[in-house]
């Protein structure tokens, strides 16, 4: 019984250990990570910007009004909304801030992934050409500069961009606050250390870039709960990778409070266990069979579990090292908790959070107990379709 004990506990130290390894390799490369020179030359590209839209009458002139306020001429960008099978005024909201409008009424196939292939198939009709796409959610508010940071990319680069996606609200609630923390690690903190790297950051859903030679190959072919992470795959397993851009940001509403926020959390977490079902394997059959690295970052970072799940892993190898005949095996647990709230402090002083996300770490033990608990939920009744979060007013 002993050595069943003793091999359970070292097996899972060595999962624990190996997971927050691969963090503090990238929060120790996000160091390496060297903001790009500025290009002298004038706005060069035109964008085509979308914006998948589901009953967001509330929210979608937010956007708009943003993207009406981007340094950037009118005359090389435009804006697409598509009303997805909405019930609402999104479509005449959209349409009075100025905004190319598109109505989809399609009961069966829903979702953001299929709004998105519809919407690009409409702009290619137009016969008007784009340089690169856009894409934001309808809750989001766009940094005036965004426009011009991709477009100097977009001169250097010839890949995929992903900005930096964080949250509009993080002093209304505390569920705000705490994923404000989980996206400075998770779009911030983790993306620099891959760029450092030279590996793949993957796509976040929202502030992604597209150049339109990835569009015009491979339009938009992901349509489950977690379509961005599975396009990005997709995409890298034709060689395509994706780049963080961190001067250019996005801002969305959040839920300010942590139970208001478990349908979009539940379906967060669903989509990416989807992912790592059908995904890691082949990703690893492509890094091995094309002696491809990055593929192979790609699958690890699936596997990594969440934090809440690692800091659960860790407290529970620090009960076992209590155990008869684990005696002296306490600096196991330590040095993994040591390094998990190491990748944590960094990510949060670097992306400078206000006092309202430290605040909210003090909640944390509760908030990980729920996180694990909405797991089990979402690996025994996955949702299956795509349910919208209620929208709560935020201003920035």
């Amino acid at each position: 019984m002993h050595l069943a004990i003793e091999g359970l506990f070292w097996i899972l130290a060595a999962l624990l250990a190996g997971a927050a390894g691969y963090l503090l390799l990238l929060t120790a490369a996000s160091f390496r990570a060297m903001p790009r020179p500025r290009r002298e030359a004038g706005p060069a590209k035109r964008f085509a910007v979308m914006a998948p839209a589901h009953n967001e009458e509330e929210t979608i002139a937010g956007l708009l009004d943003s993207l009406a306020g981007l340094d950037y001429p009118s005359s090389h960008y435009s804006v697409f909304v598509v009303a997805d099978n909405c019930t609402d005024a999104t479509a005449a909201v959209a349409r009075a801030r100025g905004a190319r409008v598109y109505e989809r009424a399609d009961r069966e196939q829903r979702g953001k992934g299929y709004a998105l292939r519809w919407l690009l198939e409409r702009i290619a009709e137009t016969g008007e050409e784009y340089d690169a796409f856009v894409i934001f959610d309808a809750d989001s508010r766009v940094d005036p500069a965004f426009l011009r940071v991709m477009d100097e990319t977009l001169a250097r680069e010839d890949e995929v961009l992903q900005a930096h996606y964080s949250v509009l609200n993080p002093g209304e609630g505390i569920g705000a606050a705490i994923r404000f923390a989980a996206l400075a690690l998770v779009n911030y903190l983790r993306p620099l250390g891959k760029n450092a790297l030279g590996c793949s950051t993957g796509l976040k859903g929202n502030g992604m870039c597209f150049p339109a030679a990835v569009i015009r190959r491979h339009g938009w072919a992901a349509y489950s709960l977690a379509e961005d992470a599975e396009h990005g795959v997709l995409l890298l397993l034709d060689g395509i990778r994706t780049r963080f851009v961190p001067e250019a940001c996005v801002w969305a509403e959040m839920p300010p409070g942590v139970r208001e926020s478990r349908s979009q959390n539940l379906r967060w977490e669903a989509g990416r266990l989807l992912v790592v079902r059908k995904w890691v394997p082949q990703l690893l059959r492509h890094a091995v069979r094309h002696r491809d690295l990055v593929a192979l970052e790609a699958a690890i970072d699936l596997l990594v579990p969440p934090l809440s799940a690692l800091v659960a892993g860790t407290l529970l190898l620090a009960l076992m090292a209590l155990l008869p005949g684990l005696g002296g095996t306490w600096w196991v647990p330590t040095g993994i908790g040591v390094a998990l709230g190491g990748h944590v402090l960094v990510g949060l002083i670097r992306i400078k959070a206000p006092r309202s996300v430290w605040r909210s770490l003090l909640y944390a033990p509760g908030y990980c107990a729920w996180k694990l608990a909405l797991y089990a939920s979402a690996t025994a009744r996955a949702p299956s379709e795509w349910v919208r979060t209620r929208r709560f007013s935020a201003s920035r």
